[in-house]
């Protein structure tokens, strides 16, 4: 009876085996082909990244304006902006043949909403930034942020948050705030428009606000320019706090909210202001 048994087992045992060398060799094929994906992925990843960072670049540099363009519809005065990345070399400040009416003729002096525009210079940029009380160790590592997060170059973050913190202090309100209503209305994308025709960094409804644009000397096409957008941007959000007495009902009428429900704008906004603060160590602004 023992011997029975014994074979029995000794018969099974073949079996169990092969079965067990099965299960291994499809485990073992299985975490061949894990192994070989997540090594493609560490290959691959990065040289895509920086080809779609290339190409963003390459994007802006074609549809957007140029540098010196740029700087000279942020001041709106016929002196360039002197930023960080500015065209050191003065020929090429030049107005060429080429280059938009308003940019061929010394502009005539405009007022900002009552205001008159004084040059740009990097001095300016610079009084705004130390306005705020940020150090430039916050200032990287806020652009960082922004240009990790959001998939911009660098380059372009540098000159959105110096326009950012230049046009806020005009209008005493928080950078970080304007940054963060960038962020959740366009992804820092200048080009980006809503199927209610809001466009631009601010996402503007243009269509309403073309007083302020003709208040800058511009019609609304001018609305994808990525300085003009946020000047009437700002300013739209500005009147809306003013108007409505603090920022949560600001932010309610800037998103158009008729009611009390703004299906969480506000919140989104100032979870991105924190999240903002908090990459750069700032204190929130109250």
């Amino acid at each position: 009876m023992n011997d029975i048994l014994l074979a029995k087992r000794l018969t099974f045992l073949p079996k169990y085996y092969a079965r067990l060398s099965e299960v291994v060799r499809i485990s073992g094929a299985y975490l061949g082909v894990v192994a070989m994906v997540a090594v493609l992925m560490m290959v691959m990843v990065a040289p895509l990244r920086h080809k779609m960072e290339v190409v963003h670049q390459a994007v802006l540099n074609v549809l957007a304006p140029s540098q010196r363009h740029f700087s000279a519809m942020l001041s709106h005065t016929e002196k360039p902006w002197v930023n960080p990345i500015n065209l050191s070399d003065q020929a090429q400040m030049q107005v060429l043949p080429n280059d938009p009416p308003e940019l061929q003729s010394t502009p005539p002096e405009s007022a900002l909403y009552g205001a008159a525009l004084p040059p740009v210079t990097a001095k300016d940029v610079a009084a705004a930034k130390s306005s705020y009380g940020i150090s430039e160790t916050q200032l990287d590592a806020l652009e960082s942020y922004i240009a990790r997060k959001y998939r911009v170059a660098l380059k372009v973050t540098n000159n959105l948050t110096d326009a950012a913190f230049l046009v806020s202090k005009e209008f005493e309100i928080d950078p970080i705030l304007v940054l963060a209503v960038m962020a959740i209305e366009s992804r820092f994308n200048p080009f980006a428009e809503s199927g209610a025709g809001a466009q631009g960094l601010m996402q503007v409804m243009t269509r309403v606000h073309t007083d302020k644009f003709e208040n800058l000397g511009h019609t609304t096409d001018a609305a994808f320019n990525p300085v003009i957008n946020l000047r009437v941007g700002v300013k739209i959000l500005d009147d809306c706090i003013k108007r409505r007495g603090s920022e949560a009902a600001g932010l309610k009428c800037y998103v158009g909210a008729s009611g009390p429900n703004d299906g969480g704008y506000g919140e989104r906004v100032q979870s991105e202001r924190r999240r903002m603060s908090l990459a750069a160590s700032l204190p929130m602004k109250r």
